[in-house]
């Protein structure tokens, strides 16, 4: 042990303390290994052993300090089981009750999801109009499509009893009713001559924002040519016959019209009927 220097009263730094007592332990090794033919997995093996049996249990106990830090330590470790084993506990009574939990919030969250989405878009029309070429992203009600998607059909037994649809044009609008109804509205009749003036009154609207349409018809390409073979259809007596070609009258074009600028100019031409609620009707812009 004469070539171990033991004498660590002198130092103060706690890492001139640890990097002296390494260099003590590299000679140990060697001293083992030279005079005690211990190889160098025995030595670290001792060193293992010797560093649990004098840190064991009983000695984190009778130490004060390292008490409390034990103390703190399992308390933390219990506080991330519990959390953990909570979260668990959570996410299954999640799934075992999804239907009933997504019931549950739908319902509280309803009366917030029109409010909140007119706020985006309202917050987010200045971002728009500074930047025109993200107006086709943010019209878009999907941007990425799943092709597995469908949408459940709707629940028809709500009508399954209904005998037949009555017409409440004059009942007050404040009466609750929960079957069916028409009613009738004060609205001007909307054709394809008062659509094709709209759009000759705001061609540039329509041809920056709404110009995208399919067509069965191989002689519509553009919004000039659905016009122009539709008012050739409507003008021959029932719709039918005589007709050759591309404007045979059993073609089918959709004219996609979703952005903001066009739906504008088309509420115009189909209000919200005034007794409904803003929330309970959308305009299908096709």
């Amino acid at each position: 042990m004469a070539e171990l220097d033991m004498n660590f009263g002198e130092l103060r730094d706690k890492h001139e303390i640890i990097r002296k007592y390494v260099d003590n332990l590299n000679r140990l090794r060697e001293l083992a290994a030279r005079r005690g033919q211990i190889s160098e997995g025995e030595f670290n093996n001792y060193l293992i052993r010797h560093y649990f049996h004098n840190n064991n249990i009983i000695n984190y106990i009778f130490a004060k300090h390292t008490s409390r830090i034990l103390l703190k330590t399992v308390i933390e470790r219990k506080k991330k089981i519990i959390n953990f084993i909570f979260l668990l506990l959570t996410l299954f009574v999640v799934f075992s009750y999804k239907h009933e939990v997504s019931t549950v919030v739908l319902r509280n969250i309803q009366t917030f999801i029109y409010p909140g989405m007119r706020f985006w878009r309202k917050a987010t029309v200045p971002i728009i109009a500074n930047y025109p070429a993200l107006s086709e992203y943010y019209d878009e009600s999907c941007l990425l499509t799943n092709p597995y998607f469908q949408v459940e059909n709707l629940n028809c037994d709500p009508c399954a009893d209904v005998a037949n649809v009555l017409d409440f044009t004059g009942l007050d609008p404040g009466v609750a009713v929960h079957y069916p109804y028409i009613f009738h509205t004060q609205k001007d009749a909307v054709d394809l001559a008062t659509l094709q003036a709209l759009y000759e009154r705001h061609r540039a609207v329509f041809a920056k924002d709404a110009y995208k349409l399919q067509s069965t018809d191989g002689a519509i390409r553009n919004l000039d040519d659905m016009f122009r073979v539709f008012a050739n259809v409507s003008g021959r007596t029932g719709g039918a016959g005589g007709g050759t070609g591309s404007t045979s009258p059993e073609s089918h074009t959709v004219w996609r019209c979703n952005r903001m600028e066009p739906a504008r100019l088309l509420r115009r031409l189909f209000p919200r009927p005034a007794r409904l609620p803003a929330t309970s009707v959308s305009l299908e812009r096709y």
